[in-house]
């Protein structure tokens, strides 16, 4: 069930399976914890599971939840409605229970070859997000703020364009064009992007400072221990 609405939403959640995916506008007015309240107050006695991209404040509606007898799952699909069912499906398991118990839960109603489950502790999920939502599409924002910045003209960018730069414009592109309340939402509600804002800044000090000063080998070091860490997988 994907509801339109908070009374749609609670209403949905009475079968077998309640998916808790909110409409922008309840995310917005941070009413996320009382929709999931009034869903507990439902008592479905099926799974619900809810898919939030930052979980960390929805914690104590899902342990009073729990608490109240309902079965509740935490899943974060790493993909958008684009993806094709026919690439890898990743979803992100944010676990209170056993892992292997809610990859069992969870697997009974996603079935498909493609599908990967990787459940992570609920505490340790908004972390990881913070990075992989986070940085990712905190970079795309700034490559293209730091454009409009430029002095330059779009069109002669494009004209003269690079592959490295026209890697990184569609990367931009594809973040830009998503809704800004959403992202908005994303990077604020994460309770770790003060260590992510931290590590950009950091980052870039050391890039500058080393072209700034001329020193070579800090550059070259820098630049070694990134390549090193996105180069392990």
């Amino acid at each position: 069930m994907l509801g339109i609405g908070v009374t749609n939403l609670v209403s949905g959640c009475t079968g077998q399976l309640g998916l808790f995916a909110p409409p922008k506008e309840v995310q917005r007015r941070a009413r996320l914890n009382r929709a999931l309240d009034e869903i507990a107050e439902r008592r479905p006695k099926g799974l619900v599971i809810e898919i939030a991209s930052i979980k960390d404040h929805l914690g104590s509606s899902i342990v009073r939840a729990r608490d109240a007898g309902l079965t509740i799952c935490s899943l974060h699909p790493m993909f958008g409605p684009g993806k094709s069912f026919y690439e890898n499906l990743t979803f992100v398991v944010a676990c209170m229970d056993d892992p292997q118990t809610e990859k069992v839960r969870i697997g009974k109603w996603l079935r498909s070859p493609n599908t990967h489950f990787v459940p992570v502790p609920f505490d340790h999920h908004d972390r990881l997000m913070g990075w992989l939502l986070g940085l990712a599409h905190l970079s795309g924002m700034i490559f293209g703020l730091a454009l409009t910045r430029s002095g330059l003209g779009a069109e002669e960018l494009k004209a003269c364009a690079s592959t490295t730069y026209d890697r990184q414009l569609s990367t931009a592109t594809s973040v830009l064009q998503e809704d800004p309340d959403l992202y908005f939402d994303i990077q604020w509600l994460n309770p770790h992007r003060g260590d992510v804002y931290k590590a950009v800044r950091d980052a870039v000090a050391d890039l500058v400072d080393a072209v700034q000063n001329e020193d070579r080998e800090r550059f070259r070091a820098v630049l070694g221990e990134a390549n090193h860490f996105v180069s392990s997988r």
